[in-house]
Formats: C-alpha cells, sequence, structure tokens
C-alpha cells in the first residue's frame, strides 16, 4: 500500500475520545525500541497506557541509526500508520484512530508532525504530546515485558557462548550484578575476567570508564550534547532531566545497575531544581553555571511534574513566599541563618526541623545577587 493509500485509510478509521471498550482514554505512546535479538534493529512499539495495550511492527528496520531525526520520521511515518489500520482490540473488526498520541523526543516529535502535515493526515493527529511522564514509564514498563516475551521465544542464551541452555537445564545468574547468566560454571569462570569490570562497578566509575566506550551510552551522549565520563553524577543526571530522558533505561546506559540509592536522590534533587526553575543571582543557577553543567545542552524539555513533585515544588514555593515576607524590603543578598531561624520557628514550631531541606531548596532557587 502506497503511502497516499494509506493515510487515506487511515484518515478514514472512526476516531473518540475512549478506545472501543469505553473503559479508557484513547491515547497512544509510541517509541522506536531497539532489539538486540536476530536479526537485531529497530522496531516501533505503540502503548495505550490506560489499558496497558500494546503493538509492535513486524520485522527489524535500521531506524535509530539514520543520521537526522527527518530521517527518522520518514521511516516511522508508514509504520506508525499502519499499527493503527491494521489493528484490532479484540476479535472484532473495529479499527480506529487515536484520539491523541505522544513520545518522548521532542526533536524527533517535531520531524514527525511535519510529515504528517505533508501527508495530509487529518490535522488533529498532527500535534504530537510530548513529555508525558506516566504514559513514558508505563510504556517502558511493557516494553520491557515485550523483550522478556522475546526473549522466552528465542530462547535464553549463554552470556559468553551465547549457545541456549540443553534441554530442561537452567542458565546460572550472576550474583553479583543480577544482569547476565551462564549455561556452566566453565563459561561464568571463562567470562569473569571480562565481566568482572562491570560486575559491582560503582557509578561513577561505570560513568568515567565504561559509558565513554559503550555504544549506546555514545549515541544517547550526541542526542542530548553530553560529555561522556567528565564531571559527576550530577552532570549526567541533570541532563537527562532538562532534556526528558531521565528513564531507568537511561540512567542504566550511563550510570550502570548499581547505586540506585544514590542515583534517585540525585535525580529527585535535580527534578526539582529544574522544575523550580532558579533564576540568574541564584546558588542554583551559580552552581550549574561554574560547574557548566548546561553547555552544550538542547532547550530544556524535562518531562512535567507527576502530582508528589508538584506537591514537593508548591511547598518549595509557599517556603519562599515565607523567606520574602522575612526579608521585607532587604536584599536577598543580606539574608542570614537568623533569617532562617526566624522562618522556621515562627511558622513551624517544634516541626521546624522537618522543614530544613525545604528552606534550603526554597532559599538555593532565589535570586541572592550571586555572580559569575
Amino acid at each position: 500500500m502506497s503511502l497516499p493509500e494509506l493515510v487515506q485509510a487511515f484518515n478514514a478509521l472512526p476516531r473518540a475520545v475512549k478506545t472501543p471498550s469505553g473503559l479508557v482514554d484513547n491515547h497512544w505512546h509510541f517509541a522506536v525500541r531497539h532489539v538486540t535479538l536476530e536479526p537485531p534493529g529497530d522496531i516501533l512499539h505503540i502503548v495505550n497506557p490506560g489499558s496497558r495495550y500494546s503493538i509492535s511492527s513486524e520485522g527489524a528496520a535500521q531506524i535509530l541509526s539514520c543520521e537526522s531525526v527527518a530521517e527518522r520520521a520518514d521511516i516511522v511515518l508508514p509504520i506508525l500508520l499502519k499499527l493503527f489500520t491494521s489493528m484490532k482490540e479484540s476479535a472484532r473488526d473495529d479499527r480506529f484512530a487515536p484520539w491523541s498520541w505522544g513520545t518522548d523526543d521532542v526533536n524527533f516529535a517535531t520531524a514527525l508532525e511535519d510529515r504528517l502535515k505533508l501527508a495530509a493526515v487529518r490535522k488533529e493527529l498532527c500535534h504530537i504530546r510530548v513529555g508525558d511522564e506516566a504514559s513514558s514509564k508505563i510504556a517502558l514498563d511493557v516494553w520491557e515485558t515485550v523483550v522478556k516475551q522475546l526473549k522466552k521465544m528465542t530462547g535464553p542464551k549463554c552470556g559468553k557462548c551465547e549457545n541456549n541452555p540443553a534441554e530442561n537445564a537452567k542458565l546460572l545468574r550472576c550474583g553479583g550484578c543480577e544482569n547476565i547468566e551462564y549455561c556452566s560454571k566453565a563459561c561464568q569462570k571463562a567470562d569473569w575476567k571480562e565481566h568482572k569490570i562491570i560486575c559491582r562497578i560503582s557509578a561513577i566509575d561505570y560513568w568515567t570508564i565504561v559509558a565513554p566506550n559503550a555504544p549506546e551510552a555514545k549515541e544517547l551522549a550526541v542526542e542530548i550534547g553530553l560529555k561522556l565520563g567528565s564531571g559527576g553524577l550530577r552532570y549526567p543526571i541533570r541532563r537527562l532531566v532538562v532534556t526528558g530522558k531521565d528513564t531507568p533505561e537511561n540512567f542504566r546506559k550511563l550510570l550502570g545497575w548499581n547505586d540506585k540509592d544514590a542515583i534517585k536522590s540525585t535525580h529527585q534533587s535535580s527534578r526539582n531544581e529544574i522544575l523550580l526553575k532558579p533564576p540568574h543571582g541564584s546558588p542554583n543557577w551559580a552552581m550549574a553555571k561554574s560547574l557548566k553543567l548546561d553547555e552544550n545542552c538542547p532547550p530544556w524539555t524535562p518531562l512535567p511534574a507527576s502530582m508528589e513533585e508538584e506537591k514537593q515544588v508548591q511547598d518549595i514555593r509557599d517556603m519562599q513566599e515565607l523567606i520574602r515576607h522575612q526579608m521585607g524590603s532587604r536584599s536577598m543578598s543580606t539574608i542570614t541563618s537568623q533569617d532562617m531561624q526566624d522562618v522556621l520557628v515562627k511558622n513551624f514550631a517544634s516541626a521546624w526541623s522537618a522543614k530544613l531541606q525545604t528552606y534550603q531548596d526554597a532559599v538555593n532557587a532565589m535570586d541572592q545577587g550571586v555572580r559569575i
């Protein structure tokens, strides 16, 4: 079917706010996913977050290896339309078009929107949502399940010899990282010289030693303007946050699979900082500037705040109002520890210690006249 015929068929599909079941929103999240199975390549995976129902394109294509997002969009457009024109939600023939759809990559979304318009796809769907954190997480979770199913279909393989285990035999999982399996103790021993380098490697060592030589890390770094291996953990985590790429999959690509608590803590503080958009003259702005954390950074497109993050950010903004009231006509550059004590004790009494971190987050995101 030619592209014009495909567009005509897609535009003729019925479209409603809810899916035909009437139970969930007719919104779909799509992403290009790489598969390392034979033959290796990329597939388009679409998910309805409300139902977690998903469909993948048939056959692997070479999409992520394209030099530009425009080339990716050219390949994805017919695949995306075909997934809907050939989809059945149930045994009934009830094909339908989405009410809305979205993805994670803002540049890819923009390129695909241009292709949708040029192809004369119904104008309501020439807009692609970007930055829906909840949908993104559900889609990734569903994809991980799909990958597990695909691996089961092809059978598990040894991490050293890549052979399938003997019939009824189980692979031996590495007790350190729990991320690789072997068909025998011999293969595990033979692989240890190489595997031990990354088995229990710390996040900072993975970032500085492994990531600069890992193809998937290098590809991600180019996409978000990141200099691999430089700085501490805050640099890559912040860059993932500001570009809306802070997913478990991307953290693994850059930082490995250890030190999860440290990564989570830095991720949470970075999320709050970015959502607050600290102004020039604030300590947060000055720190990022002096450490060159945003050097070569694409435009900020962070994922929208979750309900919990919205509450945290609002608590910080409320604290900033209390600080402004305390300072009155005084410049923020003159704020002292006595001001901190007054704000916390007067407003929170004996519960002041529970608000100390909120106070620090609030004052660090306020213009204090700091200059670089």
